[in-house]
C-alpha cells in the first residue's frame, strides 16, 4: 500500500521505546524542524504505552499544538522503518496497525494454543511480542480479545492447507476423500503446533470463559456444517446415495475426527487418528453410489 506525499525514513531499532517527559521538548524540536525544512504541516501519532489512548502532536502553520500530558512512543514498525508524512496528515500507527496487529498474533497465537487462556500470562504475551502491556492493548481491547483472535489464527493455520487442497478437487466426493487423506497426517501437524486449537481452547474455556468457549463452539459448528454441505453436494452430484442422512453422518464424521485427534494427542500415538480415518473412509465407501 502506498501513501501520497514525501517521506523521511528514520532507521530505528524495532520495539524501541522513546520517552519525552515534557511535551514541550518534543514541540520545540518539531517546531525547529518545521522552520528549518520550510514545511507547513506535520502530524505524528503514537500510542500511550500505559493505556489504549493515542497521543497526537500537530503543528499547523508553524504553531505547535500538543495533546496529552506525557509523551510515550512505542515504535513497532515493520522492518524497523518509521515513516513520517511531510506533506499531509497521516497517522503512522493507523497505517501500520494492520501489519503490527498481524505480527502480534503471529507471535502470541502459538502460546495461547500451548498454554490455553488461563495458563498464558501477561508476561508471556509481552515477552513474545516484544511490546509493553500498553502497546499490546493499543491493538487489542484486552486479553480476551487477543485470545479469541489468536484462536482463529491457530485454526486457520491448521485448516488452510486442507482448504487449498480441496480447491483443486472437482467433486464433493473428491473433497471428502481429500479431507480424510489430510487428517491421516494431521497428528504430525498437531504435535508441531502444540496441540489441536479446537480441543485445547474448548477444554480450557469450558465452564470458565464463556465468550471464548462460544468462539470455539461457533467454529465447531462451522466445521461440522462444512462436512454436512459436502455430503449434501455429494448426494446432489450423484456420488453419494440419496437416502443418506447428511446431517447425522456429517456430525458423526466430525466427532470421529476430533475423537481420533484427542486419543492420538493423549497417547502420543498417531495410529489412533489414522485408524479412525480408515473407519471414516470405509463408512463413506458404503454410502457411495454404485
Amino acid at each position: 500500500m502506498s501513501f501520497p506525499g514525501t517521506y523521511i525514513r528514520l532507521k530505528i531499532p524495532l520495539n524501541t521505546t522513546i520517552r519525552y517527559s515534557k511535551p514541550a521538548i518534543l514541540a520545540v524540536l518539531l517546531f525547529g524542524f518545521i522552520i528549518w525544512s520550510g514545511l507547513e504541516y506535520l502530524t505524528i501519532a503514537a500510542g500511550n504505552c500505559y493505556g489504549n489512548r493515542s497521543v497526537f502532536f500537530e503543528l499547523r502553520d508553524c504553531k505547535p499544538i500538543v495533546h496529552g500530558c506525557g509523551v510515550f512512543f512505542k515504535i513497532t514498525t515493520y522492518r524497523s522503518v518509521f515513516l513520517l508524512s511531510l506533506s499531509q496528515t497521516i497517522d503512522p500507527l493507523q497505517r501500520d496497525s494492520t501489519i503490527t496487529h498481524a505480527l502480534i498474533l503471529e507471535k502470541v497465537a502459538p502460546i495461547f494454543n500451548k498454554k490455553g487462556y488461563s495458563g498464558t500470562t501477561l508476561s508471556d504475551l509481552t515477552e513474545a511480542s516484544g511490546l509493553t502491556k500498553g502497546a499490546l492493548y493499543f491493538h487489542f481491547r484486552n486479553k480476551q480479545d487477543l485470545a479469541i483472535q489468536a484462536f482463529r489464527i491457530n485454526v486457520k493455520r491448521m485448516i488452510n492447507p486442507l482448504t487449498v487442497k480441496m480447491q483443486e478437487c472437482n467433486t464433493a466426493l473428491e473433497k471428502l476423500q481429500t479431507m480424510i487423506s489430510y487428517y491421516r497426517g494431521y497428528y504430525e501437524l498437531v504435535e508441531k503446533e502444540g496441540g489441536c486449537p479446537v480441543l485445547n481452547m474448548g477444554t480450557d474455556a469450558n465452564n470458565n470463559n464463556p465468550e471464548l468457549f462460544e468462539a470455539v463452539k461457533a467454529l465447531i459448528i462451522k466445521l461440522e456444517t462444512g462436512i454436512i454441505e459436502l455430503l449434501m453436494s455429494g448426494i446432489a452430484e450423484g456420488g453419494i446415495k440419496q437416502d443418506i442422512d447428511a446431517v447425522a453422518f456429517g456430525k458423526n464424521i466430525y466427532c470421529m475426527i476430533e475423537g481420533g485427534v484427542f486419543m492420538a494427542v493423549t497417547h502420543k500415538d498417531g495410529s489412533y487418528l489414522t485408524n479412525m480415518m480408515d473407519l471414516i473412509e470405509s463408512l463413506l465407501r458404503e454410502k457411495m453410489s454404485s
